[in-house]
């Protein structure tokens, strides 16, 4: 097994990046639009450097302004054998803002975790931020919702090796921005990731959902 390019600072910073992104999974307000429907259910393909993220992901929204949501995602780590999995829970809630868009706080929690060479890295991160997005009528049934979430990340950092631990704590400003078309209830997704933490670097994303 060999690191490549990466260091463990580089392993921290990827793992910890992708975490933020696990919470845009809401309604019109994080450009998951679910229009009429109660659920959906997504897939998403993220492309950070020298790395690739697959990731599903649920959600439910509940009778009034709150929708609950769970993740789980695997990292494929360039010139890394093992992969890094994530699992994360998050919650969007409705701010009765303004009329012309769509507003909502968000939150979430998510841990990540890889193991090289009897080394165990692990994160534990949430995230804080509000949601804007707005609906575009893009012909029958159909619509186009671009939208933006600036959030704080607070992060819990962890090195492990032979019972001896290293941890570390930080805070940490991150931005999704995307757009999410929607016809009927199939949803294609696009987006990036910008992120303060240091080793990080812009992520794109794809995804693919269904509303039902």
């Amino acid at each position: 097994m060999k690191l490549g390019k990466l260091s463990a600072t580089g392993i921290m910073a990827l793992t910890v990046a992708l975490a933020a992104p696990a919470v845009a999974n809401a309604q019109n307000c994080i450009g998951l639009p679910i229009a009429n429907q109660k659920a959906a259910a997504s897939f998403t393909v993220a492309f950070p450097e020298d790395a690739k993220t697959f990731g599903f992901s649920g959600r439910m929204r509940l009778d009034g302004p709150l929708s609950l949501g769970a993740s789980y995602s695997f990292t494929s780590i360039d010139n890394v054998d093992p992969k890094t999995h994530s699992f994360g829970v998050s919650g969007s809630y409705d701010l009765p803002v303004t009329q012309s868009a769509a507003v909502c706080a968000v939150a979430g929690v998510e841990h990540s975790q890889i193991t090289v060479s009897d080394i165990k890295f692990s994160d534990l991160a949430i995230p804080l931020g509000v949601g804007i997005g707005k609906s575009f009528a893009a012909g029958n049934n159909a619509e186009l919702v671009p939208f933006a979430m600036p959030h704080l990340l607070w992060i819990r950092s962890s090195i492990s090796n032979s019972g001896v631990s290293i941890n570390d704590s930080s805070a940490e400003f991150g931005l999704d921005v995307g757009a999410t078309y929607r016809v009927q209830q199939l949803m294609l997704h696009a987006g990036l990731n910008f992120s303060s933490i240091e080793g990080s670097s812009t992520t794109f994303s794809v995804g693919v959902g269904y509303a039902f």
